[in-house]
């Protein structure tokens, strides 16, 4: 697999995470361990679902023709660059309350987990990218000493 492949598919993390952390959530004796993470993750699941989708999907499209180390890049800065989508998502989501202090404190927030939420994602991308690398999994382009 390319890099530019992988970064692709890394896409879908936000998905596949809390989805294989899920059940643990019903085994006892590790519910209580796994609930407080896992009620996270679902959390910025839902708020941040739709507003991702679009996200994801735009780009999936840009990263068609371009080079893996275009990608890599962006993928870094990629959460900066989700938060006012985050943003504006909860805003549309709740459309009551537009007072302006209201809409301060959403979009504030909605940026704010937005950046978390990206980078713990990118975080999980990266250890993933790495791994694969290591393995002889996946083609880099980018040597492991140069992406530190």
């Amino acid at each position: 697999m390319t890099e530019a492949t992988f970064y692709r598919w890394s896409l879908l993390l936000p998905v596949a995470v809390p989805a294989a952390v899920l059940p643990a959530g019903f085994i006892p004796g590790v519910q209580d361990i796994v609930r407080p993470p896992l009620q996270l993750l679902l959390m910025g699941s839902y708020y941040g679902g739709a507003p991702y989708a679009v996200f994801a999907v735009a780009i999936l499209l840009w990263s068609l023709k371009r080079p893996s180390a275009d990608i890599r890049r962006f993928v870094l800065y990629s959460p900066f660059v989700f938060s006012p989508v985050a943003a504006v998502g909860l805003l549309v989501q709740y459309p009551y309350g537009w007072s302006a202090q209201w809409v301060f404190e959403v979009t504030l927030i909605g940026a704010c987990a937005g950046i978390a939420y990206g980078y713990f994602y990118v975080a999980v991308a990266e250890l993933l990218r790495r791994a694969l690398v290591r393995r002889g999994r996946l083609r880099s382009e980018v040597p492991l000493a140069a992406a530190t």
